[in-house]
């Protein structure tokens, strides 16, 4: 008799505490595994197998009936930025720049854990997202209690 691997039973547990815990959740897993079955050999087909990452010109990238990397590289500015004025494009990347760290700061457990971590962080998040950054006049907005409700504080009257 063969005994079952403690990480293999850990899966199988997860997976139907998660997933198959009742019917309908088990009717939601079994169609999102088939959508996800019909639809990415297609779009690998298509984003890799099929495209073009330097084409001679349009005609080769538009043959190929994949998708024309080649129009990314040439277009990524006008893409990220818009019409926004060459010169002034820093800050639009430097606001890009900062929510992708506050994200990714976010995701660390260890952000959030102390309460003086959390205010750090709501503090890092209202002065850098919550201002605009092309008005210098701004008066900046205060967090009013937030800090001291969450350091479990009663606020100051």
């Amino acid at each position: 008799m063969s005994r079952i691997h403690p990480l293999a039973l850990r899966v199988v547990r997860w997976l139907h505490r998660n997933f198959f815990d009742g019917w309908h959740n088990a009717l939601l897993a079994v169609l999102g595994v088939w959508l996800l079955a019909a639809t990415l050999p297609d779009l690998w087909r298509w984003l890799v197998t099929d495209s073009r990452f330097a084409p001679a010109n349009f005609q080769e990238c538009q043959a190929a009936g994949g998708a024309c990397w080649a129009f990314l590289q040439a277009k990524w500015r006008l893409i990220l930025f818009g019409t926004f004025p060459y010169d002034e494009q820093w800050r639009p990347a430097l606001a890009i720049g900062l929510f992708i760290a506050m994200v990714g700061a976010s995701c660390l457990r260890s952000a959030w854990t102390s309460p003086r971590r959390r205010v750090v962080m709501l503090t890092l998040e209202d002065r850098l997202f919550k201002r605009p950054l092309s008005s210098q006049n701004t008066p900046r907005r205060s967090l009013g209690h937030a800090p001291a409700w969450l350091l479990g504080a009663a606020p100051a009257r």
